[in-house]
């Protein structure tokens, strides 16, 4: 391998050459972290949503959380925007957004008792008791993280568009570093 000079290049060179390709790129991270971690969300918002579609979340008031997750993919994409006041207005609504999370969370909560009553009903008519087993379960324990999911990402949301407002007056104040020669 030749260095910029000419004539072998010598191993330290080599290691610096790839630690500047390392450099650079957690340069561009860093200068991306805001629409990264935006696009992130957002596809997490996107992939909750599939989920809900799945497994038929979409009757009554469990459509609140269709509606929601669509908000959350809208939302965090307009949070890609430059301008200032639309990123306030954005980190408002989904700071509301993870209100939505909470009461899914309360719905599932409040329901065990209700669908544990139903599935007693429908569990001899499966004829088997693994089957009738895991739908007692299944219903009487219905997923209380997965509705906290969709108000971790609309908090990480916010937490990511405040600290990009933060950032450049947080930069603002740093001193300059002067290279060294």
């Amino acid at each position: 391998m030749l260095s910029p000079k000419i004539g072998p290049a010598r191993a330290d060179t080599a290691v610096s050459q790839s630690a500047d390709g390392w450099d650079t790129i957690a340069k561009r991270i860093r200068q991306y972290t805001t629409q990264i971690f935006l696009i992130s969300i957002a596809i997490g918002f996107a992939f909750l949503l599939v989920e809900l579609a799945l497994i038929d979340h979409i009757r009554g008031t469990q459509l609140i959380a269709v509606v929601a997750c669509v908000l959350g993919v809208g939302l965090s994409l307009a949070g890609l925007m430059p301008r200032r006041d639309v990123r306030r207005a954005v980190t408002i609504l989904l700071a509301a957004l993870a209100l939505s999370g909470v009461y899914g969370f309360i719905e599932h909560q409040q329901g065990r008792a209700e669908r544990a009553g139903e599935v007693a009903e429908v569990a001899p008519v499966a004829g088997d008791d693994v089957v009738g087993e895991a739908l007692e379960s299944f219903a009487s324990n219905p997923p209380a993280l997965a509705p906290l999911a969709l108000s971790g990402f609309a908090i990480f949301g916010v937490l990511t568009l405040l600290s990009a407002e933060a950032l450049p007056a947080a930069r603002a104040a740093q001193p300059t570093r002067r290279p060294s020669a």
